[in-house]
């Protein structure tokens, strides 16, 4: 599925004013606004989540495709902390997180897939060896995609319903499968950086690189 850089530059802005949100009370005075535009969240953003968000979605698109990938990579595990502390979150504050994980789910998580699998396993594949065995993990870390796909898109039209104010009890259950989903993106995540990462770094070739890099940058800026 092609994703809009500027759908995931909003996401990315929602998130960063939701933590922000936290500490500072916006948005008991209005001013997290889930729909709002793209200048309205960045304005929202104190100056050190807004050089964080810069780390990670903006600073590195001139660097190498690891390091665009590291970002996404790096976002997702700050989803997860999120939806970790969503249990214990304040109902109103909870509600305008829900509706800007659901947009995470959607379209942010999905393109970090679509990356390590259109962009990462393509190049790493044609460069695997014979003893290096990893036909077999590819294959389940595949499945493993597929499944959490799946996952990401049940989860976020769950989050939709708890934005629109379910009681308590009625998201519990929404919470606890987050939770889940959460602990298992982490052991995917650190499993690839043990094994798939490391191999790609000594693997690829500059070339490899380039044409990855210039793939990654259609995705990035393909229209939905």
């Amino acid at each position: 599925m092609p994703i809009h850089r500027r759908s995931l530059l909003q996401n990315h802005y929602k998130v960063l004013i939701l933590i922000n949100a936290a500490g500072t009370g916006m948005h008991h005075r209005g001013v997290m606004n889930p729909a709002g535009n793209l200048v309205e969240l960045r304005q929202s953003v104190t100056p050190a989540l807004l050089r964080l968000f810069a780390a990670l979605g903006g600073a590195a698109q001139d660097g190498s495709p690891f390091d665009i990938l590291a970002g996404q990579r790096l976002s997702l595990v700050a989803v997860c902390a999120i939806m970790d502390a969503l249990p214990n979150t304040p109902p109103a504050l909870a509600r305008n997180i829900a509706a800007a994980l659901a947009g995470f789910l959607r379209h942010d998580y999905l393109a970090v897939i679509t990356e390590e699998e259109d962009g990462l396993l393509v190049k790493l594949q044609p460069r695997l060896l014979l003893g290096d065995d990893l036909d077999e993990a590819i294959r389940q870390l595949m499945e493993e995609h597929r499944r959490d796909r799946q996952e990401a898109l049940l989860l976020a039209a769950k989050c939709d319903e708890i934005a629109t104010g379910l009681s308590d009890g009625e998201a519990a259950a929404t919470l606890v499968a987050l939770r889940a989903f959460a602990e298992r993106q982490r052991r995917h995540l650190a499993w690839e950086e043990a094994i798939i990462l490391p191999l790609a770094r000594d693997r690829l070739s500059s070339d490899d690189l380039s044409q990855w890099k210039q793939a990654m940058k259609k995705r990035l800026h393909s229209v939905k």
